[in-house]
C-alpha cells in the first residue's frame, strides 16, 4: 500500500496526505489534488512512503498572544512531512524535522494517516 504527501509553500497551510492506496500513481494524484484544492495552489511532492503512516506538521508563528486552531491566530512558516511504522513515530519525526528547520516556530501535527497494513 502506497502513500504520498504534497505540501504548498508557506505561508499556505495547504497539504495533501494519502495513505493505504493500492496504486502508487493514484496515491500521488489524490494527495496532490487535496493539496491544490479548487484554486490550484502550487504544491510539491514532499514524501512518498509504502506500508507506513504519514504525518504533516506545521511550524507556526503567532499573530496574537494566543495561538489556537483558528488560522487567523497564526502564520504558517513551514510545513514538514515524515513517515513512520506507527502514527506516533511519524508524528515525532515530522515535529522533530520542523523544529530542526525553524527553531522559533511552534511545531504541531496537523494530520496523520496510516494505511490498513500499518499499526495506528
Amino acid at each position: 500500500r502506497y502513500g504520498a504527501i504534497y505540501l504548498a509553500a508557506a505561508p499556505s497551510a495547504r497539504f495533501g496526505l494519502v495513505a493505504g492506496q493500492a496504486d502508487r500513481i493514484a496515491a500521488h494524484r489524490r494527495a496532490e489534488s487535496q493539496c491544490m484544492g479548487t484554486d490550484g495552489t502550487p504544491c510539491r511532492l514532499a514524501l512518498e512512503f509504502q506500508e507506513r503512516c504519514g504525518s504533516v506538521a506545521h511550524g507556526v508563528s503567532g499573530r496574537s498572544m494566543v495561538v489556537t486552531d483558528d488560522p487567523s491566530t497564526y502564520l504558517v512558516m513551514l510545513a514538514t512531512a515524515a513517515s513512520g511504522r506507527s502514527a506516533e513515530e511519524a508524528e515525532r519525526e515530522a515535529v522533530a524535522d520542523c523544529r530542526l528547520r525553524h527553531r522559533n516556530a511552534q511545531c504541531r501535527v496537523v494530520r496523520t494517516q496510516c494505511g490498513p497494513a500499518a499499526p495506528g
